[in-house]
């Protein structure tokens, strides 16, 4: 009985050792360059994060922003649901100034369900200034080992290419061991990688992003929190300002903000998104000025025929109110409604009534 206890001391220790082996900030010690376990040290890291779920919560964000935190990954999903600290930690964070980052555990079993999952994730995530990728997390369904790589390859294939397809930067999050012994990484090279390898470097070079300890701990999150290194300056994979499709509409973000009821500028023409982000189409009126936009939601400078009607438009897009203008070799007044009327000059007009 003793050395069954004996023996047991011993796990537990050694399970305890394990468990704190990798423990603690992975703080900067330089430019770029962290101190890692046991004195080692990595360079070229360019922001340090960490990644949450529903298992920390009341984060104090400001705590963590001023704790060397730059950037934070979310999961999204927990049994079939939003996750239950999403919203909090997702608008927690961006009001303090962190970049935004989302993850979602990997479920679909058909292309179908996994293309289903991608779009129920940029439904969630529209309203969120999103400045880092949208991980994929294949660890979480055992059964995944019983498929062929061709099955994964394309599950993976239908989630990333909807994601980019709308213009998000995917990445997938996967363990060192998944790397080294399940998955075809010739294949899914072509996404980013997120990798997982606790007291050890990743076996394989390339990676996006580095989850170095699952065993952290950062001011302003009371449980151990997952430290994550940035190796790459995101901001040149994922650009501040871009249009953004989602279920088939149209979105324009600025600065990783999605613009509502404000007008875009891009490739030189003019869009006025409405309450709701969607392109505006039709009659305007901002400012106490008259604008008109085209079906495709561009803004129409000079003449115009609209309902079988001519109007003219300034090159700023306003619309004209009383003056002259010169179109198709004609002189045309300018009503007080912007219409458009040909000019005939009183000393025409008065010899026709003559």
């Amino acid at each position: 009985m003793k050395k069954i206890i004996a023996a047991m001391l011993a796990i537990v220790m050694c399970f305890g050792m394990c468990m704190t082996a990798y423990a603690g900030k992975y703080e900067k010690i330089g430019d770029g360059c962290y101190e890692l376990w046991e004195g080692e040290r990595i360079s070229g890291v360019y922001e340090r994060g960490v990644d949450v779920s529903q298992w920390q919560s009341g984060v104090d964000w400001n705590r963590v922003k001023n704790d060397d935190v730059q950037f934070v990954m979310i999961r999204m999903r927990s049994k079939g649901a939003i996750d239950p600290e999403f919203r909090e930690h997702a608008s927690g964070a961006a009001s303090a100034g962190i970049k935004l980052g989302v993850y979602l555990y990997m479920n679909a079993l058909t292309v179908e369900q996994s293309v289903a999952d991608a779009n129920w994730v940029l439904d969630l995530i529209g309203e969120y200034p999103i400045s880092y990728p949208v991980a994929l997390d294949l660890e979480d369904k055992d059964y995944y080992w019983d498929m062929s790589n061709d099955e994964l390859n394309a599950l993976v294939d239908a989630f990333c290419q909807t994601i980019k397809d709308a213009g998000y930067y995917p990445v997938l999050y996967l363990n060192d061991y998944w790397v080294r012994n399940k998955l075809d990484m010739k294949h899914l090279s072509k996404w980013g990688i997120w990798i997982a390898r606790y007291g050890a470097y990743p076996s394989t070079s390339g990676h996006k992003m580095w989850q170095v300890t699952n065993q952290g701990y950062i001011d302003g999150i009371k449980e151990w929190v997952d430290i994550d290194f940035a190796m790459t300056d995101m901001s040149t994979l994922i650009p501040a300002n871009s249009w953004k499709t989602i279920q088939g509409n149209q979105y324009y973000y600025r600065n990783y903000s999605k613009v509502k009821n404000d007008w875009v500028e891009d490739g030189g023409k003019w869009y006025y998104m409405d309450q709701i982000g969607l392109k505006k189409t039709g009659w305007l009126t901002d400012d106490g000025d008259t604008y008109y936009l085209g079906a495709d939601g561009v803004m129409v400078t000079g003449v115009q025929t609209i309902d079988g009607v001519l109007y003219a438009f300034e090159l700023s897009g306003r619309l004209m109110k009383e003056g002259q203008v010169e179109y198709d070799g004609r002189t045309y007044t300018v009503s007080a409604d912007g219409r458009m009327t040909e000019y005939i000059p009183p000393e025409t007009e008065a010899a026709a009534q003559e």
